[in-house]
């Protein structure tokens, strides 16, 4: 709490830090016609394609920078759907290591 205090008593300390995610939101916010604000199973916080649904999965790809919508299909049991870019702030970049999400090999047809 008392580094939170010092940041809110230096704002230009606290744009600088906080710059990097201001610019990547504007960046989403240009790219989404409409969307969503979510909150994942794992609490993180976020912005989705306005066809998200609940139930609907976040995915990161190795190597993507950032995460992706997918919905299972309806016609294909073990298939997705893209749904379109997402913006999860925390696991932007990849998610943190501390987590030790599966990995899961993904088939293209």
């Amino acid at each position: 709490m008392d580094k939170v205090k010092r940041l809110l008593s230096r704002p230009q300390q606290l744009v600088q830090l906080l710059w990097p995610y201001i610019q990547m939101v504007c960046d989403f916010a240009e790219r989404f016609t409409g969307a969503r604000a979510c909150v994942t199973q794992r609490g993180y916080v976020g912005i989705l394609p306005v066809e998200a649904a609940e139930g609907d999965t976040v995915v990161v790809l190795l190597g993507s920078a950032v995460p992706f919508l997918v919905q299972k299909s309806e016609k294909h049991a073990n298939d997705y759907i893209h749904l379109g870019e997402c913006y999860i702030h925390g696991i932007m970049h990849g998610i943190p290591p501390i987590y030790g999400l599966d990995v899961e090999e993904i088939r293209l047809r």
